[in-house]
C-alpha cells in the first residue's frame, strides 16, 4: 500500500485558522459575558422582589427604622446591578463594520455592493479588514466583561447589606419580642 501523504498547510492556512480562532474566541466569549449578565439581572429582579416583601413586613415592627434601611439600600444596590447588567448586553456598534448598526444603515443595494467589494480585497487588505474586525469585536467584549464585573460586585455588596438587615432582623425579633 502506498503511503498517503498529509496535506501540506502552508504559512497562510495557518494564519487563516488563527484569526478564525480570535474571532470565534471572541463570540463565544460574548454569549458567555450575555448569559452572565441576564443571569445578574434575573437574580437582582428576584432579589429586589423578596426584599420588598421584607420590607414591608418590617415597617410594622417597632423601631425597626435601621433595618429598613439596610433594606432600602439593598434595593438600591441590586437596581444599579440591573442597570449595569442591562447595559452589558446592550449591543455596540463598529464604526466601520459590516455588523449592527451598520448593516442597518444602508440600503439593502448598499450593503450588497460593499460585502461583494470586500470579496475583492487583495490578500493584505482583508486579513487587514478581518483583524480590524476582531479588534472591534474584542474592544465591544471588554466593555460588556466590565459591565458583567461592576454588577457582579454591586450585587454582592447589595446581597451583603441584606444579609446583614437581615440578619440584624433577626436579633431584632428575638431581643424585642
Amino acid at each position: 500500500m502506498p503511503e498517503e501523504k498529509k496535506p501540506e498547510v502552508s504559512w497562510t492556512d495557518k494564519k487563516n485558522k488563527l484569526s478564525d480562532l480570535y474571532y470565534s474566541f471572541n463570540f463565544s466569549l460574548t454569549k458567555i459575558s450575555d448569559s452572565k449578565a441576564s443571569t445578574l439581572v434575573m437574580i437582582s429582579g428576584q432579589s429586589i422582589l423578596i426584599t420588598a416583601f421584607l420590607l414591608a413586613n418590617v415597617i410594622a415592627i417597632p423601631n425597626a427604622m435601621p433595618i429598613a434601611f439596610g433594606f432600602s439600600i439593598s434595593v438600591i444596590f441590586n437596581v444599579i446591578a440591573i442597570y449595569f447588567a442591562i447595559s452589558a448586553l446592550w449591543p455596540r456598534t463598529f464604526k466601520q463594520s459590516i455588523f449592527y448598526t451598520y448593516i442597518a444603515t444602508h440600503t439593502r443595494e448598499e450593503f450588497i455592493n460593499e460585502f461583494q467589494n470586500l470579496q475583492n480585497l487583495s490578500k493584505e487588505e482583508n486579513d487587514k479588514h478581518y483583524a480590524d474586525l476582531i479588534y472591534h469585536i474584542s474592544k465591544i467584549l471588554t466593555i460588556k466583561m466590565k459591565r458583567v464585573q461592576i454588577s457582579s460586585i454591586i450585587f454582592f455588596v447589595g446581597v451583603g447589606i441584606l444579609a446583614i438587615s437581615i440578619f440584624i432582623l433577626v436579633f431584632h425579633v428575638a431581643l424585642f419580642p
